[in-house]
């Protein structure tokens, strides 16, 4: 493409004789700039899309990864207060048979 470009410029030498060739190359040349700057802006526009799409898949995941070890952590705590309950009851009962053994009945 940027060859074409080179190419047009040759055109505007004394290498074509009439004035109305280089004038209708001269339109030729701006469409090939424009189509030229056109291209390099979409694929500009592209690469920006795609990184913005992927930061915010990123910032996501890592939303979604501190609420997950949170959750995680919340059981966990769950589990160990569930855990200190049971002994604490577990200690109870304990307690409680230590103090009032059953008794035997005669029947």
């Amino acid at each position: 493409m940027l060859t074409l470009c080179l190419y047009h410029l040759l055109t505007f030498t004394n290498f074509i004789l009439t004035l109305r060739a280089q004038y209708i190359l001269g339109y030729s040349y701006l469409v090939f700039v424009g189509v030229q700057i056109s291209c390099n802006v979409l694929y500009i526009l592209n690469n920006a899309i795609i990184k913005v799409k992927y930061n915010s898949r990123k910032k996501l995941l890592l939303d979604l990864k501190k609420q997950r070890n949170q959750v995680l952590q919340q059981v966990k705590m769950s589990k160990l207060i569930l855990a200190m309950k049971r002994r604490q009851l577990a200690q109870k009962q304990r307690r409680t048979t230590m103090l009032n053994p059953p008794t035997k009945t005669l029947t």
